[in-house]
């Protein structure tokens, strides 16, 4: 492979950036199954296609054509993502919410259940964070009393 005006690496370079990118972004696939991934893995591969085309203006035209596409396709992959990531979340708060606000309708020993449930699904939300606290303080006053009630009896 001779190097290239194209291209601002020397070929030895660029062929082990394609060649790290490649088994990144295999394993990202693999592990979080995201589309857009894939038009990534498929415009850093093609850019070794420069080393190929450089004579033919045409076919180094069509390249970055190509690129260009896969780069829209990653930005919008990518987007999509974030925006189901974000309805899940939503989702996940609102049934959070939903269990807490009908704690008093729910078994202790359930609540506990739900309790650990409910602190694996949140991520980083402050006010679910907050209402998870409130969970807590109900299930420790609920659990005083069912004390109480115990030692009374006995």
């Amino acid at each position: 492979m001779q190097g290239t005006v194209y291209f601002p690496l020397p070929p030895a370079i660029h062929v082990g950036f394609v060649i790290v990118s490649t088994i990144i972004l295999i394993l990202l696939y693999i592990k979080q199954r995201h589309r857009y991934q894939l038009f990534l893995l498929i415009g850093i591969c093609s850019t070794l296609l420069v080393y190929v085309v450089a004579k033919q203006k045409w076919a180094f035209y069509v390249l970055g054509i190509e690129e260009i596409a896969l780069f829209v396709l990653t930005v919008i992959g990518m987007h999509k993502r974030e925006k189901a990531d974000d309805e899940k979340l939503k989702k996940r708060t609102e049934e959070i919410n939903r269990i807490i606000d009908e704690k008093e309708n729910i078994d202790i020993e359930d609540l506990l259940k739900v309790r650990d449930t409910i602190e694996e699904l949140v991520i980083d939300d402050k006010k679910t964070i907050g209402r998870i606290d409130e969970l807590d303080a109900y299930i420790a006053e609920k659990m005083e009393d069912a004390a109480k009630n115990q030692s009374s009896n006995a």
